[in-house]
């Protein structure tokens, strides 16, 4: 969920050029996190896009002409100067306040990630690695229809400055990424049976959950969740889905079609187990008061609105391997994945002698990225 993550570094993703991430609001990208997959709707609010208060400070004038260096060719300031600006139209809105340590850090990652797409983009030229036009209209459609209507992706482009041929474009370059770490990385790891038993005999305690439920839920998520008129209309949208319901609309149909969360839309609003942890506190009450079979009303959550219907509950206790294998064997890939695509990084700084801007204006090399102690299975 997004209270998870700094605001900072969520900033920083929504805004990192077309790397390796695509999400809805960052443009494109890539491998989530699985560990949290499903257990965490209701989703993150979707941003608002109008301004409501001062954007930091940042003097653009005192950024070199050159910021960092890829096989000999030069990186201009011009998308570090692009990037930024669409920063501080987005931390105005969060109304984060960045003391100069902070906001350093930022326009340090911001840089990395522009010189890393550059960097990918220019080792796929090399392989070979591309997307036909009508590939990258496919996808570009794709992320698009993300957006749940014009509007929204109206004001998306407004707040980021953006033409569609511009996201068109980030869009484009984004799969690219992803396809040449598909290629060089993502494809070639695989974690069977036996490194994930390893991994749970060794963390039995890590298999230990509270009570759980299984449950689906369907969410009106207002669209502008601090104006009391959107969220009105989210409610009266809860309410009309409700009324369907109990007249005997199938649940899982009308989450698929109708559920402002995509993730357990897809599949009939379809949250898996979970405990009372892994839920907001209004989420978590509504859903653990009620018995198996049984679908609640409208609940208000900081997300929206929900309906929530319980299909079972389980006791405290100890996950059984089998129940837990396929999740934990994606946590191990998805750690895996972080890791070796790391080590890719690494090695395309050092092969095309990649340099970047310091504090005293002077390019040097990148150092190698920070590592995490490895999962069972790494090799």
């Amino acid at each position: 969920m997004a209270a998870r993550v700094a605001i900072g570094l969520a900033l920083v993703a929504l805004i990192g050029g077309s790397i390796y991430f695509v999400s809805k609001m960052g443009g494109p990208a890539d491998v989530q996190p699985v560990a949290d997959a499903g257990k965490d709707a209701p989703p993150a609010q979707a941003p608002s896009f109008e301004l409501d208060s001062a954007p930091p400070e940042i003097d653009f004038d005192a950024i070199p002409e050159v910021v960092g260096e890829i096989d000999g060719q030069p990186v201009k300031k011009d998308a570090l100067v692009a990037a930024l600006k669409e920063f501080q139209n987005m931390a105005a809105k969060s109304s984060q306040k960045f003391d100069p340590e902070h906001l350093q850090q930022v326009k340090d990652q911001i840089l990395g990630k522009i010189i890393d797409s550059d960097m990918f983009i220019m080792q796929a030229s090399r392989e070979g690695v591309d997307l036909s036009p009508e590939e990258v209209d496919q996808k570009f459609e794709e992320w698009k229809a993300s957006f749940q209507g014009e509007e929204n992706f109206s004001k998306f482009l407004t707040a980021r400055n953006k033409t569609p041929e511009q996201m068109r474009e980030e869009v484009r370059r984004g799969y690219i990424i992803r396809k040449l770490l598909d290629t060089n990385v993502i494809s070639k790891i695989v974690v069977d049976d036996a490194q994930a038993r390893e991994y749970y005999d060794m963390y039995p305690e890590k298999f230990k959950k509270g009570d759980r439920i299984h449950a689906s839920h369907i969410l009106a998520m207002a669209s502008d969740t601090n104006n009391k008129e959107a969220r009105a209309k989210a409610k009266e949208k809860a309410e009309a889905w409700l009324a369907k319901l109990k007249d005997g609309a199938d649940f899982a149909e009308l989450a698929k079609s109708e559920s402002d969360d995509p993730q357990s839309g897809k599949n009939g609003g379809d949250l898996d187990f979970f405990t009372r942890e892994e839920m907001v506190p209004q989420f978590s009450e509504a859903a653990f008061a009620l018995e198996p079979g049984k679908m609640s009303g409208v609940v208000e959550t900081q997300f929206g609105y929900h309906i929530i219907l319980v299909h079972g509950k389980k006791p405290a206790g100890s996950i059984p391997f089998e129940e837990a294998k396929e999740t934990l064997k994606q946590q191990m890939k998805y750690s895996q994945t972080n890791e070796k695509i790391k080590d890719y990084i690494d090695k395309l700084h050092q092969d095309l002698n990649v340099k970047v801007i310091d504090a005293d204006g002077k390019l040097n090399p990148v150092p190698p990225l920070p590592r995490r102690p490895s999962m069972p299975g790494h090799g």
